[in-house]
């Protein structure tokens, strides 16, 4: 099998080396050197007044790409840009001797482009030492996105490497700030296009663009879909304008109704005959919602005491930085409602570790959430775990269930989708809609849980639909696919994307040339 993939490879690399050499147009990028190659062609030499773009390509090749492929895809639209870059991150990516085949040798061949590597920009020293002075919390959530823990444990933990991370991030955040103030003294740009506004220094750069009032969007691969690509105006791609999209999206109708019933049927593991947009959906769950449980789980969740189902994240997800409120992590919360079934032997927990853990397993995955809850409830007898290696589908057990336990997991609007209440933990993405229950203290958390443990109460019809609304927005309506399927450069061609005409839209969007986006 590896042999006829290089074969294949080797063929591809010929062809596209023989269609770049000859001045034909290139069908074949099985390299990013290629793919440029393919870009290159399309570019066109712009006039020096031309709306200007400044880009970050920072971080890794999957951002370092995009940001060279979006230069070139505003070129054809007729806007010239400035690349901000590190020439370490170049030299770790990018080294080759060849120049015909090192992809960041080419990037100076784009008509009108300005490089800038922040490593040996002139900068503005107000702007670097005011950063410099920033306290550790303002670090902490992208420390603990680099090492695949929680903020808490960055704040409260004890490692050294933790501090040596932060005061690294601390002088490279100075430098990429103290970079961009310099630039946009001297100008304002049409946009700034920066990656996530979470992550590394990325939160740097949108908080100085803010201050200095330049326009910025935030864009962020959206995983759950191959390709595609998210955005929000002047904040972090993920915290996304929910009311904005809602309102935009429009009135529910048939065609909604039947996309989101074929989705859930998706989840169900059932055979959805609809073609199209689920194609290349990322399915979480691993079995169908039919599929008998093991003999344990039979055994456990027989009786009549009430059970609960708690939902947690995968933690590590950039998904999940800063949206800590009544409780300082997710595992404390796990810790705190594990104490709380070990005080009412008369209720029963299921936790449900996120099946995800498994799409993510390896090096990213530092603390396995389902081994953590295992360990912290061993010989309780009412609580029972299923790890993220388990295939039971998570919503097989809702018709077991009282209530459903997020952090801000996605099972929460699914859940009540479902007609289970759910209680979010933490600050979810679907916050302030009224689709699940969200107290704003400890008492209160576990209060309702006592109740609602207690009852048979259902979510009402309102809360259900915008359950579906948020649901339809966040897996059909708000990503566009705008990038390559495997987020790499070799799978990006200009004119010949897999759906061209919602990949223009997304960057007519960026531009401002299309208005999609609400303020709200």
């Amino acid at each position: 099998m590896k042999i006829k993939k290089l074969i294949n490879f080797g063929a591809h690399f010929v062809l596209g080396q023989f269609q770049s050499i000859f001045g034909l147009e290139i069908t074949s990028t099985p390299t990013n050197r290629l793919a440029l190659n393919q870009w290159l062609s399309k570019t066109k030499p712009l006039p020096n007044d031309a709306n200007e773009i400044l880009i970050t390509a920072f971080r890794n090749q999957t951002w370092i790409e995009w940001g060279v492929y979006a230069a070139c895809v505003f070129n054809t639209l007729g806007y010239k840009s400035t690349i901000l870059y590190r020439s370490s991150e170049v030299k770790r990516y990018y080294s080759t001797k060849l120049s015909f085949l090192n992809f960041w040798k080419g990037v100076s061949l784009i008509p009108n482009i300005t490089l800038i590597d922040v490593e040996s920009a002139d900068l503005d020293e107000k702007t670097r030492k005011e950063f410099l002075k920033k306290e550790d919390g303002y670090f902490a959530a992208a420390i603990a996105y680099d090492f695949h823990v929680e903020k808490d444990d960055i704040l409260n933990g004890s490692k050294p490497e933790y501090f040596e991370a932060i005061e690294t991030l601390r002088n490279k955040t100075a430098e990429t700030t103290a970079v961009i103030a310099r630039l946009l003294k001297d100008k304002t740009y049409h946009r700034f296009i920066l990656y996530s506004g979470l992550i590394s220094d990325s939160r740097g750069a949108l908080d100085i663009a803010i201050a200095l009032k330049q326009e910025l969007v935030c864009i962020e691969g959206w995983s759950w879909r191959p390709g595609h690509i998210i955005y929000n105006y002047n904040a972090p791609a993920l915290e996304y304008n929910v009311q904005g999209w809602m309102k935009i999206l429009g009135e529910w109708n048939e065609q909604k109704e039947k996309e989101i019933n074929s989705y859930i049927k998706f989840l169900d593991g059932e055979k959805v005959h609809e073609p199209g947009w689920l194609d290349n959906f990322y399915l979480v769950q691993r079995s169908k919602i039919s599929a008998e449980f093991s003999p344990e789980l039979k055994s456990f969740i027989s009786g009549d005491a009430p059970i609960a189902i708690l939902a947690p994240n995968v933690i590590g997800d950039s998904s999940l930085l800063n949206r800590e409120t009544i409780f300082r992590s997710m595992r404390l919360w796990i810790n705190e409602v594990i104490e709380y079934f070990k005080n009412n032997p008369d209720k029963k927990l299921i936790i449900r570790a996120h099946p995800a853990e498994v799409w993510v397993d390896g090096p990213k995955l530092v603390i396995r959430v389902g081994e953590y809850a295992k360990e912290i409830s061993m010989n309780i007898p009412n609580v029972f775990v299923l790890d993220g290696k388990d295939k039971t589908n998570t919503f097989s057990l809702l018709p077991f269930s009282r209530v459903g336990l997020v952090w801000i997991s996605s099972v929460g609007f699914d859940m009540v989708i479902r007609g289970i209440p759910v209680i979010s933990a933490a600050n979810a993405k679907y916050s302030g809609l009224g689709i699940v229950e969200e107290p704003i203290n400890k008492e209160e958390y576990f209060n309702l849980l006592e109740k609602l443990m207690a009852t048979q109460y259902r979510p009402h019809q309102q809360q259900i639909q915008k359950g579906k609304e948020f649901q339809y927005m966040v897996f059909k309506g708000f990503s566009f696919q705008a990038q390559g399927i495997n987020y790499r450069a070799n799978t990006c061609a200009i004119g010949k994307m897999p759906n061209q005409e919602e990949h223009d839209k997304f960057y007519r969007i960026v531009l401002g040339e299309e208005t999609v986006h609400l303020t709200v």
